[in-house]
């Protein structure tokens, strides 16, 4: 007789390779292949929950003055009842899950300023290092080189954060749109609001200068 401890591991791994469409299906084979399906599901929860919604929240926030863009003007219903399907069958609160994904956001964008601030001042030093070597020497170019090489990661990075910050807020503020008092605090929206010309205004800055390095130093 098979192990079926060896048959739990056998599905686990191939539900590894399944997208959520085909976990979906095969939560109807049987118990074992269920368990481990939904076991999957639950575990990539709050990514599966923003993709429902991510196409469509930076059209949402561009929006916002919009005085006839309604939430549901801009994302399908068709997403919000997947999504209300896809929690009601797991169980799951929509404030603790929407929460938990801007949780999730705010810890990468910390994770993320972090590397451009290490970044930018091993640039500093670089560029203080060039001034030591004799102009036009081997010494001289090769500290220079280095300093481009810090330069352009930086200017990567910064980017990526910026990019980041973006989707932050963009999901902050469907949060606002969708979810308003009954999973934020009063104090929460307004600063969300007064996150968007800010944000706006850096990605205009960007788009000019290539760069978002300004748009950080109140961050």
């Amino acid at each position: 007789m098979s192990n079926p401890l060896a048959i739990v591991e056998i599905i686990r791994n191939v539900a590894t390779y399944l997208d959520v469409k085909e976990l979906a299906v095969v939560r109807q084979l049987n118990k074992t292949w269920r368990l481990e399906a939904q076991r999957k599901l639950y575990q990539n929860r709050s990514t599966i929950i923003y993709g429902f919604f991510e196409p469509y929240l930076n059209d949402l926030r561009l929006r916002h003055l919009d005085p006839e863009n309604s939430i549901v003007s801009v994302i399908p219903f068709q997403e919000f009842n997947r999504f209300n399907i896809f929690r009601q069958v797991l169980g799951l609160d929509v404030k603790i899950e929407l929460l938990s994904i801007r949780d999730q956001f705010w810890v990468e964008f910390k994770r993320l300023k972090k590397i451009c601030k290490s970044l930018n001042r091993e640039a500093r030093k670089k560029a203080e290092l060039i001034r030591t070597f004799t102009p036009c020497s081997l010494e001289n170019y090769r500290a220079r080189s280095r300093y481009g090489a810090v330069v352009k990661e930086a200017r990567i990075s910064e980017r990526r954060r910026f990019e980041h910050y973006r989707n932050l807020v963009n999901f902050e503020y469907f949060l606002v749109r969708f979810g308003s008092t009954r999973v934020l605090t009063d104090e929460e929206i307004d600063t969300i609001l007064d996150k968007l010309q800010d944000l706006r205004d850096g990605e205009e800055e960007i788009s000019w200068f290539n760069s978002a390095s300004d748009f950080w130093e109140d961050y």
